[in-house]
């Protein structure tokens, strides 16, 4: 099983599947994911990106799936699922001057 610890910036591949992550500048984060996501390990995926969108200090997320070899429906389903999240936390924000929230996929 893959844990999620959120102070390592790295995880390394389990079961065919891995995410890195990087902080990038003015609160972004860019989780690289690596390796087969299908059925087995779509809800972590789905976990660790709403983890991300739910951080406060977190203003946006970039999904690289450059090293994802195999994408099934349910891995889509997780993207799709973030995306959503970041909408509604985008379209929840009440600070006068909003934060544009973001999801972007690489491939």
């Amino acid at each position: 099983m893959l844990l999620w610890p959120r102070y390592l910036e790295e995880c390394a591949v389990v079961d065919g599947f891995a995410v890195n992550r990087h902080g990038l500048d003015a609160g972004v984060v860019r989780l690289e994911v690596a390796g087969e996501v299908d059925m087995s390990v779509s809800t972590r995926l789905t976990s660790m990106q709403l983890r991300e969108i739910e951080d406060p200090v977190v203003t946006g997320l970039v999904v690289d799936l450059n090293r994802v070899t195999f994408l099934d429906s349910t891995g889509v389903a997780s993207l799709v699922a973030a995306m959503r999240a970041a909408n509604n936390a985008e379209s929840r924000s009440r600070s006068p001057t909003p934060i544009p929230w973001f999801v972007r996929y690489w491939r």
